[in-house]
């Protein structure tokens, strides 16, 4: 396991720089705040941080003080939370937001198997109209309505 999170470690610690090396050619700070590039930039250093860490404790501690490797235990629920992401951004524009949060939700409740169905719908429900009310409302951000585009 050692072998395999050093090697992740150091992948992620490319994939950091990458992401800094990005955010810097964006503008880091404008005339009136934080610009694009900022967001990623600590994005990147917290990745680099976290992904350095690891490395040095697989790398220079003894097996039973290294940090201990993810298991694939639980292998299924991971590819269908990874699928339901991955079906969210693919369907966001043409379902809409509301349809798209509601189903991502759902689906990750439904996989941690903690509550009854009709809980899991209601709960969903809420969540997708109270973070749709909150962009679109408070915020004034536009969101995608697909389907439900009668609405607007």
């Amino acid at each position: 396991m050692r072998k395999i999170d050093v090697c992740t470690s150091l992948f992620l610690m490319l994939l950091a720089t990458a992401v800094c090396i990005s955010s810097f050619k964006l503008s880091l700070y404008g005339h009136r705040g934080p610009g694009p590039g900022f967001m990623g930039l600590c994005t990147g250093v917290t990745l680099f941080i976290l992904s350095g860490y690891l490395f040095l404790k697989n790398l220079f501690f003894p097996k039973d003080k290294a940090a201990k490797g993810a298991s694939l235990i639980n292998w299924k629920q991971n590819l269908m939370i990874l699928g339901m992401l991955i079906f969210y951004v693919v369907t966001l524009e043409r379902l809409g937001f509301i349809i798209a949060i509601f189903l991502l939700i759902s689906v990750l409740f439904a996989v941690s198997k903690t509550m009854k169905w009709y809980v899991i719908v209601g709960v969903s429900l809420s969540i997708a109209f109270a973070s749709f009310s909150i962009f679109s409302v408070i915020l004034g951000i536009q969101l995608p309505l697909g389907v439900l585009n009668f609405l607007r």
